[in-house]
């Protein structure tokens, strides 16, 4: 079915805003990276805020918030953080979705939670890789769900919102983009980078707005393939079409849709052709 062409507009700005745009790029049109997102959030000139949104209940969870510099009303995008919890380098992508025309909404998803360090210190202290995963680990995935849907639901109802919204997460938050797709009924749009699987409870068949995956090879995905090329005896321009089924079987993917017949080769994947 074809997407409902501001849907397919929303899907495909927040894809092009996460993976840098249009090349080449202008510095300023690509989120800063992480050593200059603090530098680049100062000089901003969009309007950003610190929020207490309700989630339910006595339950509140803390956002980041900006705003674009237009006259109408704008697009919402909740941007859902790495396991390192809401960094800098995540309000500066929240920065850049302003940039582009969208009310950014980033939830802090640890709010409440004990730290052991900041989340800008996660990432690169000694044993904060581990600290970081313990967290997330820890988290209640429907408490998880209900505060983006919240945060997604408080961006459309300000006054300068259109009545939607998409959501947008990287790594861990790339997974939780594909939970709140089969999750949220008023999610009008989702943009996954590189996320992994999805908690058990969680129906990928019930996903109804249109969604994107973003999909990146990990160390896991290097034997999938390997088993793959070995087992149909694969050289030359067929290694590709390996390539595709492994990145799809290492995430999970139910059914790939595709007119490629070759893809038979692989009967581990689950192949349809949406021409027929």
């Amino acid at each position: 079915m074809p997407l409902p062409s501001a849907d397919r507009a929303l899907l495909i700005t927040l894809a092009l805003t996460g993976c840098g745009g249009a090349a080449p790029p202008m510095p300023t049109a690509i989120p800063a990276p992480a050593e200059t997102a603090r530098e680049r959030i100062a000089g901003s000139t969009r309007h950003g805020e610190w929020v207490r949104i309700p989630a339910g209940g006595a339950d509140t969870v803390r956002a980041w918030v900006v705003y674009p510099e237009r006259s109408t009303r704008a697009p919402v995008v909740v941007v859902i953080h790495e396991i390192f919890g809401l960094t800098t380098w995540v309000r500066g992508v929240a920065d850049q979705l302003a940039a582009d025309g969208f009310i950014a909404v980033a939830p802090d998803l640890l709010t409440g939670k004990r730290m052991a360090m900041p989340p800008d210190s996660l990432w690169s202290a000694e044993g904060g890789l581990d600290s970081a995963v313990a967290m997330i680990s820890a988290l209640d995935y429907p408490e998880v769900l209900r505060r983006i849907e919240a945060a997604g639901l408080y961006g459309s109802r300000l006054p300068a919102a259109e009545e939607r919204w998409g959501v947008l997460g990287f790594c861990w938050g790339g997974s939780m983009v594909l939970a709140t797709a089969a999750h949220a009924g008023s999610l009008a749009a989702a943009v996954s980078f590189y996320g992994g699987g999805t908690p058990d409870e969680v129906d990928l068949s019930a996903v109804r707005a249109p969604t994107l995956a973003l999909l990146a090879e990990d160390d896991a995905y290097w034997p999938v393939l390997e088993s793959l090329v070995e087992r149909a005896a694969l050289r030359g321009p067929a290694i590709h079409d390996a390539r595709i089924a492994a990145l799809c079987l290492r995430h999970g993917v139910q059914e790939l849709l595709t007119a490629d017949r070759d893809f038979s080769r692989f009967p581990q994947l689950a192949t349809r052709n949406p021409l027929i």
